[in-house]
């Protein structure tokens, strides 16, 4: 996490921050901090940088699936556990759809907040077994 001071100190190191005002600075830390709580996540900091021509998609796919991996990881893995255990004590396995219900939950009560297109692209990466028609991921070897 960064602090909005830490975030504004190293944009008035850039060049290209150098000449903004406290005002504008401030109004930046607020815009990157998109979930309102004071601090400023990885997630939140690679959505407000871009990927310049010539960097090309790769990098950016990369930073992409970083933020995905950090947001499970560290925020969603003991919780999403839980909760798939509350709901099914005794499966190692669900549905993708209830999968996808307790991501949702869990990105919508507040913290990591990932997009609609990244919670879609984790869902359908993950492996599943066919059984009785249904897909099943593996929620231990998945976490």
């Amino acid at each position: 996490y960064l602090e909005p001071k830490e975030f504004k100190d190293a944009l008035r190191e850039l060049p290209s921050g150098q000449h903004l005002l406290d005002e504008e600075l401030e109004h930046l830390a607020n815009y990157v901090d998109l979930n309102g709580d004071g601090r400023i996540n990885y997630p939140e900091l690679l959505r407000a940088l871009y990927v310049r021509a010539g960097q090309g998609a790769k990098a950016l796919l990369e930073d992409s699936l970083e933020a995905v991996h950090r947001v499970l990881h560290f925020e969603f893995a003991r919780p999403l556990r839980s909760l798939l255990r509350r709901l099914n004590p005794a499966a190692r396995r669900c549905s993708c759809s209830s999968f996808r219900r307790a991501l949702h939950s869990l990105n919508s009560a507040g913290g990591a907040s990932l997009s609609e297109v990244q919670l879609s692209c984790l869902v359908d990466s993950i492996d599943v077994d066919t059984r009785e028609d249904e897909e099943q991921p593996n929620q231990g070897r998945f976490l």
